[in-house]
């Protein structure tokens, strides 16, 4: 009897499931891209710190090269992965909060960024029943129950929030022109 090693394809339907699939690996796509932002940030203040004045010119794999060893014996870090590293000096109270903030930040603006777009490239408007969905499929960094206020006052400001009209669903309705009329 020889030993049947089935082939990739035999047991997995590639068109059956997709990583989008999958929203917590976007959600660690999106930590993983903030944690290797924080780092390349902090290696060009440290190499600035360190009188390197073309810091900000030199890619973050030649500062990495020149400092990285250095700043990883300083944390007491064994893996060379930019996102391990920024962690480590997160613990170490290296990397200040508003860093980490202005990585939310960032991270919300590009999911808002994100809604709209899938918005107009639908109806072209929004229900405010809908909203919160629509946040969490966006594949967002932020609890929606957080940024809910934030996000309902810019789709009013942008004109993108109406009730669906009462005989078609699909049909807008009446504008939503201020949060208050949502709760």
């Amino acid at each position: 009897m020889k030993n049947y090693i089935p082939k990739y394809d035999e047991f997995v339907n590639e068109g059956q499931h997709t990583i989008k699939d999958l929203p917590i690996v976007d959600w660690q796509r999106k930590q993983f891209d903030t944690l290797n932002a924080m780092y390349s940030a902090y290696l060009i203040d440290y190499a600035k710190s360190k009188g390197d004045k073309d810091a900000g010119k030199k890619t973050v794999w030649q500062l990495h090269d020149k400092y990285g060893k250095e700043i990883m014996s300083t944390l007491n870090v064994k893996s060379e992965k930019h996102a391990d590293i920024a962690t480590a000096l997160i613990k170490a109270n290296v990397i200040k909060e508003s860093v980490i903030n202005e990585g939310a930040v960032k991270a919300f603006e590009m999911d808002y960024a994100d809604m709209v777009k899938n918005i107009k490239s639908g109806y072209g408007w929004i229900d405010p029943e809908y909203v919160a969905d629509t946040w969490e499929n966006t594949g967002n960094s932020i609890d929606f129950s957080i940024v809910k206020d934030e996000i309902y006052n810019r789709l009013i400001k942008a004109g993108l929030l109406y009730f669906a009209d009462d005989n078609d669903e699909e049909t807008k309705g009446k504008k939503v022109t201020n949060v208050s009329q949502i709760k």
